[in-house]
């Protein structure tokens, strides 16, 4: 669950660094409902219909296709220190990529506040 906490975050502020074409609130979702397949154990397919979120974030858990979906592959990029597709990922999202890293820890710290409460 914090690690879908933490992509949630991460999803949403990365979304802010491409200039305002953010899709804010959808990357916060794709992020939260990202391993929710794993946190229920079952399909993700079975899950998303069952649950009232936009088709784009849909497509992109679903078939990893779509206008959000390569948020979800650099925040997994991250997750698995492959900088070289996080480079890519950015690069095709238009994003800044020297901004990332901030994102991640601040992601990582917003998630791990959580456990303080």
């Amino acid at each position: 669950i914090r690690t879908s906490v933490a992509r949630a975050k991460f999803c949403e502020l990365a979304g802010r660094l491409n200039g305002g074409k953010s899709y804010a609130e959808e990357l916060f979702m794709l992020g939260l409902f990202s391993l929710i397949d794993a946190v229920m154990d079952v399909s993700m397919e079975g899950m998303m219909k069952k649950l009232p979120l936009s088709d784009d974030i849909k497509k992109a858990l679903i078939t990893g296709e779509g206008k959000l979906a390569g948020y979800l592959n650099l925040v997994t990029s991250y997750e698995k220190a492959d900088w070289k597709n996080a480079s890519l990922e950015a690069s095709r999202l238009g994003l800044r990529e020297e901004g990332l890293p901030k994102c991640f820890m601040e992601a990582l710290s917003w998630a791990n506040s959580f456990s303080d409460l």
